[in-house]
This record gives C-alpha cells, sequence and structure tokens, in this order.
C-alpha cells in the first residue's frame, strides 16, 4: 500500500483524518509517515494500529 503521509504542520490528534494526505487515518495495512516540516506534537489519545510508522 502507498504511504500516507501526516499534512498538519501545526500538529494535532493521530486519528483525526484531516491531519493526513488523502483525507484518511492509516490503518493497519498504511505505512504511515510523519514528515510535515516544523516542530510539532502528534496526539495519540486511543491505541493505534499501522504497518509501519515512520518518522522523518
Amino acid at each position: 500500500m502507498k504511504p500516507i503521509h501526516w499534512i498538519n504542520s501545526a500538529g494535532g490528534d493521530f486519528a483525526d483524518g484531516a491531519d493526513w494526505s488523502g483525507g484518511a487515518v492509516p490503518g493497519a495495512g498504511n505505512r504511515a509517515v510523519i514528515d510535515a516540516p516544523g516542530t510539532y506534537t502528534v496526539t495519540l489519545s486511543s491505541a493505534e494500529t499501522v504497518r509501519v510508522p515512520d518518522f522523518e
């Protein structure tokens, strides 16, 4: 599957689809890539499962 990138350089909730490319939260079969420029916090308010987390 194609990676889904974090696009909110202000930070936010991992579970908010608006913060991800394509408008959907990555799931168990996705590669979640958090690489938006800047310094910010991504909050996990519940357990999340992704295939490969990638923090760049």
